[in-house]
C-alpha cells in the first residue's frame, strides 16, 4: 500500500481515489495501449463541462465573472467525486476536477465571444 501522495488509494469499501494533481492525466497518458483512449477520456471530462461553463453565466446575472463560474464548477465538480466516492464504485479523482473547471473556462470563454458577437451584430426585422 503505497501512502505518499494518497491518504490512502484504497478507501473504506474498496472505494478509491486520487488526491495528487496530474497524477491520473499523466498515467492514462503513459500506460493506455492506444492513443484514442486517453484523447476520448481527457477530452471527454473537459468536454463535459463546456456547456455548464456557457449556460450558468448566461442564465444568472450575478454569476457572469470567471472567477464566480470557476467557484461554481470546482464545487459542483467536487460534488460529483464526493458522490461517486461515497455511493459508487468509481474513482474520485482530482484530476476530474482539474478538468472538468477546465471545460467550465472554456465554456465561459466561447459565452463571452458568444456575447461579443450578439451585442455586434444586429438582426434586422423586415
Amino acid at each position: 500500500m503505497e501512502l505518499r501522495g494518497f491518504i490512502r488509494p484504497d478507501g473504506p469499501g474498496g472505494r478509491h481515489y486520487n488526491l495528487i494533481p496530474i497524477r491520473s492525466i499523466y498515467r492514462i497518458g503513459v500506460f493506455s495501449p492506444d492513443v484514442i483512449d486517453p484523447i476520448k477520456i481527457l477530452i471527454g471530462n473537459v468536454l463535459l463541462f463546456v456547456p455548464f461553463g456557457f449556460f450558468v453565466p448566461y442564465l444568472f446575472k450575478k454569476l457572469r465573472s470567471l472567477w464566480r463560474v470557476i467557484v461554481i464548477s470546482v464545487l459542483f465538480s467536487l460534488s460529483i467525486e464526493l458522490y461517486q466516492f461515497s455511493f459508487t464504485f468509481r474513482v474520485a479523482d482530482v484530476d476530474d476536477l482539474i478538468l472538468n473547471t477546465a471545460g467550465a473556462i472554456i465554456g465561459y470563454g466561447c459565452y463571452r465571444i458568444f456575447t461579443f458577437i450578439q451585442k455586434r451584430v444586429h438582426v434586422f426585422k423586415v
